[in-house]
């Protein structure tokens, strides 16, 4: 899951001249997977929570930038797969859900759709 996390991650950071940052972070993934395998043998629900987070916070910044309403659908989507694993994901939910409320700038996409109950199906 963490080397998943650091090749979504590497598949959007591009620095300048258009480098590509794949390799380096599949590299990383693999010198740190002995530790990430102790650490989940030790805490089980973390690294979910902590994968569901990162994508989700990825996909609303995403729908910040292009102002397109699938990427906050996908990134409360995410979101809510942290909640589901773990308890600390679930205050993150709340605060990323406030805070969407409460930014002026999003208020105007936040009109339901007419595919909201198959979105809510989907989550719960």
């Amino acid at each position: 899951m963490l080397l998943f996390l650091l090749l979504a991650l590497a598949s959007l950071s591009r620095g300048g001249k258009g480098r590509f940052h794949a390799p380096h972070f599949a590299l990383l993934g693999i010198l740190l997977l002995p530790v990430t395998q102790t650490y989940v043998q030790m805490e089980g629900g973390t690294l979910p929570m902590v994968f569901f987070t990162v994508m989700g916070f990825v996909q609303c910044a995403l729908w910040l930038m292009e102002k397109d309403r699938a990427r906050l659908g996908l990134g409360l989507t995410f979101l809510f797969g942290a909640a589901m694993a773990k308890f600390e994901g679930f205050i993150i939910l709340a605060l990323v859900g406030g805070w969407i409320l409460l930014l002026p700038s999003a208020r105007p996409s936040l009109k339901p759709s007419p595919r909201l109950w198959r979105v809510l199906a989907f989550v719960f």
